[in-house]
């Protein structure tokens, strides 16, 4: 069960960037806090929270490292960003759908 205290406001949920939206409900999902994921991930929570709120966007390391640490494909997590960069053609050749 999700635990609705750890997810914003429905109205701002719905105003964050998709990738945003998969990583709180994982984190949810998991008992988990944005300072667990950036102690997870070497970075820090502020950098985790600037990405979760779109004030940042993650380098491919860190999309990767997120993705690992939850267990979710980079590929469908961030396909908006990759989208954005014009790099949806990555995958044709990764192999996902």
């Amino acid at each position: 069960m999700i635990d609705k205290s750890s997810i914003p406001d429905m109205e701002r949920f719905m105003e964050l960037p998709q990738h945003s939206k998969f990583i709180i409900m994982r984190l949810s999902k998991l008992g988990k806090t944005q300072v667990w994921l950036a102690r997870e991930c070497g970075c820090s929570a502020q950098h985790i929270n600037n990405i979760l709120v779109g004030r940042a966007l993650p380098s491919l390391k860190l999309m990767c490292r997120i993705c690992a640490t939850l267990n979710m494909e980079v590929l469908v997590v961030f396909k908006e960003v990759f989208e954005d960069a014009g790099l949806s053609e990555l995958e044709k050749f990764s192999g996902a759908k």
